[in-house]
């Protein structure tokens, strides 16, 4: 069968590969009907994770059941499944209390599994599922073509809405109780706080964290991997904030710098979610386009509140949208 193989910085290739078979007793062979890049995959895709060997990529599919080893009860071949992010059986310790995606018989896409097999990259024609029961939920039917990228969502990124929930109002706190410290110390500070939760959820964190200091309108930050940060001046100029270091949880020991701007008066800051890029052409570009809705009289209430109108005009079921802004006003 076909499968893509990741061999290092800007080499993905597809590439003929073992077709999958039962081997377990609980497991599953699943035909792929739609797959997707993640977020996640890009990391090795641009050197930032280095790829040591060439291995499988892919880890969020949907698909059509093939075959079942004797041992699966819920479901069967022909089925319609959604598989999560990783591999799970659902009756350990962790499962059981919410906490799957650290199963204590689990593992990920795209590796040698614990029972002696191997767990096929999502990116490929088929894929063995070493737990079927607990890693599969079959939908209620066949569903119709322009239903499955819906279904993809939940693959993924609907599945860490709770868990990412939690591990944002844990990186919120932590940065309140360390009020006094540098921006970048803050961050490293978090980070350390955060490293074990991180690490047992397979998540990582982009943030920004600024001070701003009215008096004379510079903003001190640092900006763990999220670059979607503009100071658009009074002439229309706009200036990019640009990461000062990696995402919270991708190798903390390359560690945080620090950076300032300085607002004059009139000049607005906006941070914003990747979700607004959505509304233009979801480019970094986009925020270019953003820095438009900046007019010499607008306030920042009125620049929010067309960033808000343009969201509901925007496409049904598009990312969160949020967005902060900041306007020196003397």
């Amino acid at each position: 069968m076909l499968a893509t193989i990741i061999h290092g910085e800007k080499d993905i290739r597809l590439e003929e590969v073992p077709n999958p078979v039962l081997s377990s007793g609980g497991d599953a062979i699943i035909r792929v009907v739609a797959a997707c890049v993640c977020g996640s995959d890009l990391w090795p895709y641009r050197g930032i994770t280095p790829t040591d060997s060439p291995k499988r990529i892919g880890h969020e599919f949907v698909g059509i059941v093939e075959s079942i080893g004797p041992d699966v009860s819920t479901i069967k071949p022909g089925d319609f499944v959604i598989a999560p992010f990783y591999d799970c059986d659902m009756t350990c310790a962790n499962c059981l209390n919410g906490v799957s995606t650290s199963c204590l018989h689990g593992g990920w896409w795209g590796s040698d599994d614990r029972l002696g097999g191997f767990a096929d990259g999502a990116q490929g024609e088929r894929v063995r599922v070493p737990h079927a029961d607990g890693s599969l939920v079959a939908t209620p039917g066949q569903p119709d073509a322009e239903l499955v990228p819906s279904l993809l969502t939940l693959a993924d990124v609907m599945g860490k809405g709770t868990g990412a929930a939690i591990l944002a109002s844990a990186l919120r706190m932590a940065f309140k109780l360390n009020p006094g410290l540098g921006v970048a110390e803050t961050i490293r500070l978090v980070s350390d706080e955060a490293a074990n939760d991180l690490e047992a959820a397979g998540a990582f964190a982009t943030l920004v964290h600024a001070r701003y200091q009215p008096l004379t309108g510079r903003v001190d930050y640092a900006d763990a991997g999220h670059g979607l940060t503009i100071v658009v001046r009074t002439d229309g100029t706009v200036e990019r904030l640009q990461s000062t270091g990696l995402p919270i949880g991708i190798a903390p020991h390359l560690g945080w710098d620090s950076a300032s701007v300085v607002l004059a008066e009139g000049d607005v800051l906006l941070s914003v979610s990747d979700g607004v890029l959505d509304l233009f052409d979801g480019t970094i570009d986009s925020l270019n386009a953003l820095a438009l809705f900046v007019t010499p009289h607008s306030s920042a209430h009125d620049i929010a509140d067309r960033v808000k109108v343009a969201a509901k005009a925007g496409p049904d079921g598009g990312d969160d949208v949020t967005v902060i802004v900041l306007r020196r006003l003397r």
